[in-house]
């Protein structure tokens, strides 16, 4: 909830601060707290849990969407189903954290995996960038696409390097 915090000073204009005067950044997802300070001005203090907590459950949904799309082609369609519905059914443990970034961050760094599986590699490193702004740790997740990039599509892997650096 700290990040919340976070978000309500910078949606109240007091900066990305925890307490108002102390300009110490202690937030382990900027991105989370640039999204949660829109939803505050737009929604207010009291629905702004709400909300996030909504987007926690459309993002775990997600998921469990691009689990099935990912694990499709490697299996029968109905292992692939069973791997989604434990995914939907909460399997990794997502309910306690649908407040907070932890569904978003996941459905991101899948989401990179999925379009870079299917060779949209711009679109990969796009999602990976903003996965990586949500939490700063899912910017591991280009240790793997990055040569996986560089290795299918050579010099023209610029393009996708060029967006990531750009939005990250």
């Amino acid at each position: 909830y700290i990040t919340l915090r976070y978000a309500q000073n910078l949606a109240r204009g007091l900066g990305p601060v925890f307490n108002p005067g102390q300009r110490v950044m202690g937030s382990t997802a900027p991105g989370q707290m640039l999204l949660a300070a829109v939803c505050y001005r737009l929604v207010g203090l009291e629905t702004m849990p709400h909300v996030m907590a909504a987007l926690g459950c459309l993002a775990w949904t997600i998921q469990a969407v691009l689990v099935f799309f990912l694990l499709r082609p490697e299996l029968s369609l109905w292992a692939a189903a069973l791997a989604a519905a434990c995914v939907l059914a909460g399997a990794p443990g997502p309910a306690p954290w649908v407040l907070l970034e932890t569904n978003m961050v996941a459905a991101l760094v899948l989401g990179a995996f999925y379009l870079a599986k299917c060779g949209r590699w711009t679109g990969a490193a796009a999602v990976a960038a903003l996965a990586g702004l949500s939490r700063p740790d899912a910017f591991l997740a280009t240790l793997v696409l990055a040569p996986w990039c560089l290795r299918e599509w050579r010099a023209r892997a610029v393009w996708p390097a060029a967006v990531f650096l750009a939005l990250a």
